[in-house]
C-alpha cells in the first residue's frame, strides 16, 4: 500500500496561496514542508512494523507545481491478507503526514496553532484524509477517529524526531530515498524501536477489543475537541498529542 498525497489540481492558485498564509509558511520552504511530510509517513510506518520500499518528493517547492500529486512514501504491510488486519497500522501511517508537518511548524518554525492552521494543514493533508475516512468506512471502524491514530502517529514522532528531519533534509535536498537510503536514515536505537512499538501496540490492542476509548489519547481527544468546540484556549501540553 502506498501514501500518497495528491492535490486537488482544481483548487485555484488564490486559495493554495491563502494556504500558505495561514500556515505562516513562505514559499521556499513549501518544499520541505512536503518533505516532512512523506518522512513522517516513513518513519511511523517503520515504527509500526510496515517495510517502506522508497519515499518521493518531486515537488519543486511550489503548491501548483503539478508533480506534487506523485510526492509520497512507498508502503507496504507484509503477509497482510485484508485492510483489515492491519486496519490500525494503516490508519496510523495515514494520520502521520498531518501530524509531522503540524510538529514542524510549531517546533521549528514558532508556527501556533488555530483554527486556521489547522484549515491549512487539513487542505495539505487531503490526501491522507479522504483515504483515511474510506478506509474507516470499509473496515467499519468510524468510531475510530483520524485524531486518536493521529496522537498515536505524535507519539511515535516526538520519540523519532531527529531520525524525521534527518530524512526530511535528504529528501528536500535530492528528492528521492532509495531503500538502501533508507536503511541508513530509519536505523534506531533499538531501545526506541521497543518504545515506539509499545505505544502503538498497546492503543491497536484497544482498538481491536473495543476499549480504545480507555486510552489516554481517547480522552485528550475528546477533551480538547469540546474546548475548541467552545471556542476556547488551545493547551499547548495537549494540542501537540492530537495535531
Amino acid at each position: 500500500m502506498a501514501e500518497s498525497r495528491p492535490r486537488d489540481e482544481g483548487a485555484p492558485e488564490d486559495v493554495r496561496a491563502k494556504t500558505l498564509a495561514l500556515l505562516g509558511v513562505h514559499p521556499r520552504h513549501v518544499r520541505l514542508l512536503t518533505a516532512v511530510h512523506e518522512a513522517g509517513h516513513a518513519v511511523v510506518a517503520d515504527s509500526v512494523g510496515a517495510h517502506v520500499d522508497s519515499v518521493t518528493v518531486l515537488s519543486d517547492g511550489h503548491l501548483t507545481d503539478p508533480r506534487g500529486g506523485n510526492d509520497h512514501a512507498q508502503v507496504e504491510f507484509p503477509g497482510a491478507a485484508s485492510a483489515d488486519e492491519v486496519f490500525a497500522e494503516y490508519l496510523t501511517v495515514l494520520t502521520a503526514g498531518f501530524q509531522s508537518q503540524y510538529m514542524w511548524l510549531t517546533r521549528s518554525r514558532g508556527v501556533t496553532y488555530t483554527d486556521q492552521v489547522q484549515t491549512g494543514l487539513s487542505w495539505l493533508a487531503a490526501g491522507d484524509i479522504h483515504p483515511a475516512n474510506a478506509l474507516r468506512e470499509r473496515c467499519g471502524r468510524q468510531d475510530v477517529e483520524f485524531v486518536h491514530a493521529q496522537a498515536i502517529a505524535g507519539m511515535i514522532l516526538r520519540t523519532r524526531w531527529s531520525t524525521l528531519l534527518r530524512l526530511a533534509y535528504h529528501l528536500n535536498r535530492t528528492g528521492y530515498a532509495s531503500q538502501k537510503d533508507l536503511q541508513g536514515y530509519l536505523m534506531v536505537n533499538p531501545q526506541v524501536r521497543t518504545k515506539c512499538l509499545a505505544y502503538f501496540r498497546a492503543w491497536k490492542d484497544q482498538v481491536e477489543d473495543g476499549t480504545f476509548r480507555e486510552h489516554p489519547v481517547y480522552a485528550k481527544a475528546t477533551a480538547a475537541r469540546a474546548v475548541r468546540d467552545a471556542g476556547g484556549p488551545h493547551d499547548p501540553d495537549t494540542k501537540e498529542a492530537l495535531l
